[in-house]
């Protein structure tokens, strides 16, 4: 045993081959869960978005293998080494946590292997492979089905590419990169020469355009259709995450092209003129298409605007349509980052709302109630009322004498930039709401906290008391002009003159087991928590009680004596509890300062089979939404939680770990990363693990969407 463990390290030390990771007579590699060194070329790159696949230069069976990578940008024929976990996953073998990572040339990427569909098996998964004279089955969304005689096998999309073929089709060939999931192995093309097409983007075969007002008119009476006009709303304006265009026909008026990536190149600017083939859809009142195919046929005069004070009595049917309004500013309302909702009272005596997207490059913070603007985009709804959509700069005119004089208005400083960088700041003017009033932690000088919409909060702190304690209340909002300092690992604001702006909601909580590994970062924050008390203590002035958290975290829940706080809690007792951010000796604790502040609560006891329970099935992440989710394993039973995209893969492991009651957690969209997921469906999967098996798992479906597209 000593022999092969030395050789092993051995191999490690010096690089291996794909092949020694992938061959196996006895099914998982030889090196699942090792750290491991590996050299190899890139033959698909953008798989799922951002991952690949890399191989042996030779190619063929058992050299071939998938890299769970979204760190490292890389092209095919990369010659690249990298230090990595190998991990079977779901039988899948894929190389994960990819530590370092180096391009040390190019290579040429391998020929396909030459194979039949019966003939795909685990010697082949991740290698490149190539399959003749093959017939298309069947056709489902992103997914089709292709057989050659000798068996089956699933084709997918992870891959971006466009071609598209008929049921019944006869292809003369297909290559892809085989994978494994649900436990039936799929072949990835990588293009659409890889799918049986030669064409960038293929050709629309329905020469029978639909005028899209027929559409508008009746989205119910189609399925696929193929329509002609010009791009007002252009590609990347709106989302740069996806596919979000307008194109306009001459029957005046338009529809939402929409695809869960942006395609390459410039064929979905604005004023080029498209043919496209795709699926009529209705999502949330917008009409639009999707599964496309398209023709660039060159470029086009942009439309008319409609004036919409014109048809305001019914301008929800005009969404799509490119149209204009003329007013003056009412409200200028800063959603988020630099998200604006405009209303303009137009001419036409309406009150007309314009969504702005930071994405667009519009300047709406430059604006003023008061402006006189005009106002053109692609109309839509939202929450069944019209919405006009900006794309460009160029979109808003106004007044050269309603320019906002910057001068006459304080610059604020979001607070989530001051906690980036507190040396990068001194005199700031900041603005927010009170979460942790004054006399809560202390009762001989101000320790008070404030947070603002940019999601962060920091410390308000001086040696005297405020003569007016009701300014610096729970809810209270304040503008505050100070001096940034850090003491003791703690951001605050010393030496500053406030002005009391009357009272106003708390920020949502942020949730500690979405923050736990980077905690330290939301110092000054306030956060919640659930879980189970473990530990309580008495120290320095007040208690410590230790919970471990529904997702799994440990967390340390700090109750200083000048709180008052009487609810009483013992170990073993579960609690919802919230407070602010705070460092002590290099570790994070949660500071609470009102009894309101901890709440006991009697969890469900643990089902007999593995449950989830979801309060609703559709996530609007912009608007701060979360799910509550509820799911529960037998006792003695390992519970783990994931999300899975439609193509099968885990992007985000909610919990992990023993289950004792049914536990909750509010889940925001994130993946693995903290990045938010795109917009589309998700599958909760839950399963339960002990020492004498594992129990079938259970499934929930999660649609992740937008208020407005």
């Amino acid at each position: 045993m000593k022999k092969v463990l030395l050789l092993l390290t051995a191999l490690c030390a010096f690089g291996l081959s794909v092949y020694d990771i992938q061959y196996s007579t006895e099914g998982p590699s030889p090196y699942d869960g090792e750290e491991v060194t590996v050299t190899g070329v890139v033959t698909g790159a953008g798989y799922d978005g951002d991952k690949y696949f890399i191989a042996d230069t030779e190619g063929g069976p058992w050299r071939g293998v998938y890299v769970y990578d979204y760190s490292h940008s890389v092209s095919p024929g990369d010659y690249i080494t990298i230090d990595c976990e190998v991990d079977e996953y779901y039988d899948l073998t894929e190389l994960k946590n990819v530590s370092t990572f180096s391009v040390d040339g190019t290579r040429p990427v391998p020929d396909p292997y030459t194979t039949t569909i019966g003939d795909i098996e685990e010697s082949l998964e991740g290698v490149l492979v190539e399959i003749a004279d093959v017939t298309v089955d069947g056709i489902d969304g992103d997914y089709w089905t292709i057989s050659d005689g000798t068996g089956s096998i699933e084709v997918r999309r992870g891959f971006d590419y466009t071609a598209i073929h008929e049921i019944g089709a006869e292809i003369d060939r297909v290559v892809g990169l085989v994978s494994y999931t649900y436990g039936n192995f799929i072949l990835e093309p990588r293009s659409n020469e890889d799918a049986g097409s030669s064409d960038t983007t293929t050709t629309p075969t329905d020469t029978n355009v639909v005028a899209i007002a027929d559409i508008q008119a009746d989205p119910g009476a189609y399925d696929e259709v193929t329509v002609e006009g010009i791009i007002t709303g252009p590609a990347g304006a709106t989302r740069d995450d996806m596919l979000n265009a307008w194109l306009q026909d001459e029957s005046g008026m338009g529809i939402m092209l929409f695809g869960y990536d942006i395609p390459t190149g410039d064929d979905f600017a604005r004023g080029n003129h498209l043919r496209v083939t795709g699926t009529v859809t209705e999502y949330n009142g917008v009409t639009e298409l999707t599964d496309m195919s398209w023709e660039l046929l060159g470029t086009g005069d942009m439309p008319e605007p409609l004036m919409i004070d014109d048809y305001w009595s019914t301008a929800t049917d005009y969404e799509g349509t490119w149209c204009e309004v003329t007013g003056e500013l009412s409200d200028v309302y800063n959603t988020s980052g630099d998200d604006y909702n405009l209303t303009v009272e137009s001419v036409g005596g309406n009150s007309v709302v314009a969504r702005v997207w930071g994405t667009t490059g519009i300047d709406a913070g430059a604006l003023s109630a008061g402006d006189v603007v005009t106002i053109r985009g692609v109309g839509s709804v939202y929450s069944s009322a019209f919405q006009l959509l900006p794309c460009m700069p160029e979109d808003i005119e106004f007044s050269s004498d309603s320019i906002p004089d910057d001068t006459t208005t304080t610059d604020l400083t979001p607070i989530a930039d001051i906690q980036d960088d507190p040396t990068a700041f001194d005199r700031v003017t900041i603005e927010g709401v009170i979460t942790i009033p004054a006399g809560a932690t202390r009762t001989d000088m101000l320790n008070a906290w404030i947070q603002d919409e940019s999601g962060k909060g920091m410390q308000l702190f001086d040696y005297d008391m405020p003569t007016e304690m009701t300014h610096f209340e729970r809810g209270a909002r304040l503008r505050c002009e100070g001096t940034v300092d850090e003491y003791n690992g703690v951001t605050e604001l010393t030496s500053f003159s406030y002005d009391y702006l009357g009272t106003d909601t708390l920020p949502m909580a942020a949730n500690f087991d979405d923050i736990s590994a980077m905690a330290a970062d939301y110092e000054g924050t306030w956060v919640m928590l659930s879980g189970m008390v473990t530990d309580m203590w008495t120290a320095g002035g007040g208690d410590n009680i230790q919970v471990t958290s529904d997702g799994g975290s440990e967390a340390l829940i700090r109750v200083w004596e000048t709180t008052g706080i009487t609810t009483e809690v013992l170990v073993g007792d579960h609690v919802t509890a919230y407070g602010i951010g705070s460092m002590y000796n290099d570790d994070f604790q949660i500071v609470p300062a009102l009894d309101e502040d901890i709440q006991v609560y009697t969890p469900d006891p643990p089902a007999e089979e593995p449950m989830i329970e979801i309060e609703k099935a559709v996530l609007a992440p912009s608007l701060g939404e979360r799910i509550q989710i509820n799911y529960s394993v037998p006792i003695g039973y390992v519970a783990t939680l994931r999300v899975f995209d439609r193509n099968g893969r885990s992007v985000a492991t909610l919990f992990n770990g023993s289950a004792s009651y049914t536990m909750q957690l509010n889940w925001d969209g994130r993946d693995e990363t903290g990045n938010m997921l795109p917009e589309g469906a998700y599958m909760l999967h839950l399963e339960g693990k002990s020492a004498a098996g594992s129990l079938e798992p259970v499934m929930e479906t999660v649609v992740i969407g937008s208020v407005l597209k």
